[in-house]
């Protein structure tokens, strides 16, 4: 049980003793007029003080990740009951998944904390009632950090509750993205290479560059990104309208003007159309892509520094720019937690968090300094060495030059059955006549039905 502590002194005896004996000059107010070097006494009390939380008491929070529990005890259990030795953290194995959060409820297992790898799954913990809004949590126990985070990242996740001022999760990790260049390709075509800050008008014209055969080997330029997380944020869009449920393929221009462009960088590739993960191998394996703008790629499972062990040329810089684009990034996503509705232990669960959330935490669970949430000096210079030396020669500011896109006017729940119906139909699309306008109606269509089909189930 946690414990409010207050403390309340009481000087105006002491104030009027000093006015008695030592005769003090009053202003017209009747406030004594104390000396600068004199601290102010004149306040009834004192601000209060940040209650503690009891962590003395033996309790077990369960927790879910699907990262296997090797990963589980050495980043989050281990770390965790250390600190707190009368916690016992408890691993429930699933991802964020509907379906696996039923599963695991009918046997009464129930998260006090919830963790997923990215926005997309923000939605569900409402949709199984385990959404908590923590505001008050951060208030009351003074959680500092809080304002070190990207404010517009903050915001996009309130953005997910109807009132848009709910923080359902807290950021843990932050996916950062950029544009991948392979510098071989570049001189290959004798070509200057991509430079920060270029849109994408720019980027496809250097792109037509670098796209060709030499010496019987045929080069893409570029691809473009995964349509459902990079292209729509940096200008606000959503898919589906927040207030009316109502899919708005056929009436935001810029939808067009996206569909267009990637209907353009589709004419550089031969075979099949390939963009966001499906471009990974092209680039990295085969090296035959001169550039892929997706998340950053330096991580040692995608085999990139590998590669570059073994001679690959490679640098990133900013992500491409639409022309009615400010100055944000593309892309705002990463790793959340949060306390769960659904938890006896709210406060404990809250402590945590903030635990896992310090600079020592979090640059033990990160793989590269810019992972983190926090980009402020006073990390980077504890952080740096966390940097694989491979990247010591990167434009790893690229990453984090600019801040997270604002957050739009809100998020219909149905926002992610408009990404998927884009998704499935947009390959088809690529490689057919098809013009726009009949494509965009087609996605509209398609979309209203399902809506219709999923607020039918509820």
């Amino acid at each position: 049980m946690w414990i409010k502590i207050f403390r309340i002194k009481k000087l105006w005896m002491v104030s009027l003793l000093f006015i008695l004996f030592f005769g003090t000059a009053c202003s017209k107010e009747g406030n004594g007029s104390a000396d600068a070097s004199e601290p102010n006494t004149n306040n009834d009390t004192e601000a209060e003080e940040v209650p503690e939380i009891d962590m003395d008491q033996p309790i077990t929070l369960k927790i879910n990740d699907w990262r296997g529990e090797e990963v589980f005890n050495e980043a989050i259990k281990e770390p965790v009951e250390e600190a707190f030795p009368n916690v016992t953290l408890e691993l429930i194995p699933i991802m964020p998944y509907k379906s696996s959060f039923e599963e695991e409820f009918a046997s009464n297992n129930i998260p006090d904390i919830v963790m997923g790898p990215d926005f997309r799954y923000i939605p569900v913990i409402k949709d199984v009632e385990l959404a908590y809004d923590m505001t008050e949590l951060i208030e009351k126990y003074g959680f500092e950090n809080i304002e070190r985070f990207d404010q517009n990242f903050l915001d996009q996740i309130r953005a997910f509750s109807e009132s848009k001022e709910e923080l359902w999760g807290i950021p843990y990790m932050h996916n950062k993205a950029a544009l991948h260049y392979n510098k071989d390709i570049f001189d290959l075509f004798s070509v200057d290479y991509p430079t920060d800050d270029m849109t994408y008008d720019e980027i496809i014209e250097l792109a037509a560059k670098v796209t060709g055969e030499r010496n019987g080997t045929y080069y893409t330029g570029m691809v473009m990104p995964s349509a459902d997380r990079y292209l729509f944020p940096p200008l606000g869009i959503t898919l589906v309208n927040p207030d009316t449920d109502e899919p708005q393929f056929s009436t935001i221009p810029e939808i067009k003007d996206i569909l267009e462009t990637y209907k353009k960088v589709n004419e550089f590739q031969e075979g099949d159309p390939l963009h966001g993960d499906d471009a990974i191998d092209q680039f990295i394996a085969e090296q035959t892509l001169a550039m892929v703008p997706m998340y950053f790629l330096g991580l040692d499972w995608t085999g990139l520094l590998e590669a570059q062990e073994q001679g690959m040329n490679w640098d990133i810089v900013t992500f491409p720019k639409w022309k009615e684009q400010g100055d944000v990034s593309a892309f705002s996503d990463g790793y959340w937690v949060g306390v769960t509705s659904a938890s006896e232990h709210k406060e404990q669960a809250f402590k945590v968090i903030e635990f896992l959330l310090s600079d020592e935490q979090v640059a033990h669970k990160i793989r590269y300094p810019e992972e983190s949430v926090y980009t402020d000096e006073q990390f980077f210079s504890m952080s740096e060495d966390l940097r694989n030396p491979l990247l010591a020669d990167q434009n790893m500011e690229s990453l984090y030059k600019y801040p997270a896109p604002p957050a739009p006017d809100g998020r219909s729940k149905y926002e992610e059955i408009a990404k998927t119906v884009l998704s499935e139909q947009l390959n088809e699309f690529l490689i057919s006549d098809k013009d726009v306008n009949t494509f965009l109606r087609e996605l509209q269509e398609e979309t209203e039905n399902r809506i219709k089909d999923a607020k039918a189930q509820q």
